[in-house]
């Protein structure tokens, strides 16, 4: 992660990882984390209760992105991702 980066963290309960990313990608970047539970709110995320695998969730992700491109995914559920390619595209 660097600055200007935008970051997916997924399963993102508690929050710590994010409060990491917002860190490493300072005010140009975004980092978006959802998780099935609710997080404890993170300045400068944007964390949602939601299923990854969910296409609504998906969509709610793509939605916020505005046409930017995920630069990084936290790796701790990397393998849930869907395999259409919906949010990973980006970084293949």
């Amino acid at each position: 992660m660097r600055d200007g980066d935008v970051v997916l963290d997924v399963g993102c309960h508690p929050g710590g990882w994010a409060q990491v990313a917002v860190e490493e990608v300072g005010e140009a970047g975004i980092v978006i984390g959802v998780d099935l539970q609710p997080c404890q709110p993170v300045d400068g995320a944007l964390l949602m209760v939601g299923d990854i695998t969910d296409p609504l969730t998906q969509e709610r992700i793509v939605k916020e992105l505005e046409d930017r491109q995920v630069n990084s995914v936290s790796p701790t559920y990397l393998h849930i991702l869907p395999e259409n390619g919906t949010l990973t595209k980006p970084l293949r």
